[in-house]
C-alpha cells in the first residue's frame, strides 16, 4: 500500500513518498552538464531560471586549461573552475564591468572540472543577458578570444543572445559544498527502513549501500529484530560534497514490524 505524507505504523508495508526538490541556494548552483571542447565557443544565457550556469571539462593529465567569457554590455560576470570535490582551482571577477573575464593557465586534476559562470555581486547595471565562454587547453589567452567572435553580445548588445539550443541535455547535478542527507528517525524498538531514490532511479537502503552517483547508506537499524535499539534509532542516506543529481529524490519509509512482540 503506499500513500502520501502520513506514515500509520499499523500498516504492515506502508510506503512514504515525498519530493525533494533542489534549487539554486547558498553555495548551490544547477547545471545541466554542458560540456566544452577546446576553441569551440557556447553561448548562455542568465536569467531569473538560470542565476548560474556550470559547464564541464573532463581533464587529463598535464592538461593546462584557460577559460574567457565575454557578457552583454552591463552584465558583470564572476567566473569560477573547481574541481569534482568542490576544491576551488580559480576564480576571476569583471570588477570594472568591461565585459569580459578569464582565468589562465590552470592545471585541473584528472577528471571533470566545472566551469561556473554568474552575476558579480554589487558589479553592473543588469544581472541577467547573454554570454559568450570558451575553452582553450596550452595556456591560451582567452581573453580576447570570444570578443573576435562575429556578432558577439559585447560587439552588438541591442540584440540579445540566445541560449544554444544543439546542445544535447542529460540529467543535471548539483555542486554541493555540503552534500545531501536523508535521516529516518523514530522512538521505538520497531523495524523500519529507509530508501532513498535519486533523480536517475539509483536507490540507497540496507541492501543496497552504495551507489555510482556517490550515495552511501548507514546501519541497518533494528534489521529483523536481531540487534535492538530503542533509542533515538535512526538510518541515514547520504551524497557527499560534491556534485549530485538534480531533480526530485524520492524518501520511501517501509514499516516491518514491531520487535517488541516477536
Amino acid at each position: 500500500m503506499t500513500f502520501h505524507a502520513v506514515l500509520r505504523a499499523s500498516l504492515t508495508r506502508a510506503i512514504l513518498v515525498a519530493a525533494l526538490a533542489l534549487s539554486t541556494l547558498g553555495a548551490f548552483a544547477q547545471t545541466s552538464e554542458r560540456a566544452l571542447l577546446p576553441g569551440s565557443a557556447v553561448v548562455g544565457q542568465i536569467d531569473a531560471a538560470n542565476p548560474a550556469q556550470v559547464y564541464t571539462y573532463t581533464a587529463t593529465s598535464g592538461d593546462s586549461i584557460s577559460v574567457g567569457v565575454t557578457a552583454e554590455a552591463g552584465l558583470a560576470l564572476t567566473l569560477t573552475l573547481t574541481d569534482a570535490a568542490g576544491n576551488l582551482l580559480a576564480t576571476a571577477t569583471d570588477t570594472n564591468s568591461v565585459g569580459a573575464v578569464s582565468v589562465l593557465n590552470v592545471t585541473p586534476a584528472d577528471g571533470l572540472t566545472y566551469i561556473t559562470v554568474f552575476p558579480a555581486a554589487g558589479l553592473g547595471t543588469q544581472t541577467t543577458g547573454g554570454f559568450r565562454i570558451i575553452l582553450e587547453t596550452g595556456g591560451t589567452d582567452t581573453t580576447t578570444a570570444p570578443a573576435a567572435t562575429p556578432e558577439s553580445p559585447a560587439a552588438t548588445p541591442e540584440t540579445p543572445v540566445q541560449p544554444v539550443t544543439n546542445v544535447e541535455y542529460s540529467v543535471g547535478s548539483l555542486l554541493t559544498s555540503v552534500g545531501l542527507q536523508v535521516s529516518l528517525s523514530w522512538a521505538s524498538t520497531a523495524d523500519l527502513n529507509l530508501e532513498l531514490r535519486d533523480p536517475t532511479g539509483q536507490r540507497l537502503f540496507f541492501d543496497n549501500t552504495s551507489n555510482t552517483n556517490g550515495g552511501t547508506f548507514g546501519f541497518d537499524v533494528n534489521g529483523l529484530c536481531e540487534v535492538l535499539t530503542g533509542t533515538n534509532p535512526t538510518e541515514t542516506a547520504t551524497y557527499a560534497a560534491g556534485a549530485i543529481p538534480t531533480g526530485y529524490y524520492e524518501i520511501l519509509v517501509y514499516y516491518r514490524q514491531d520487535c517488541q512482540n516477536n
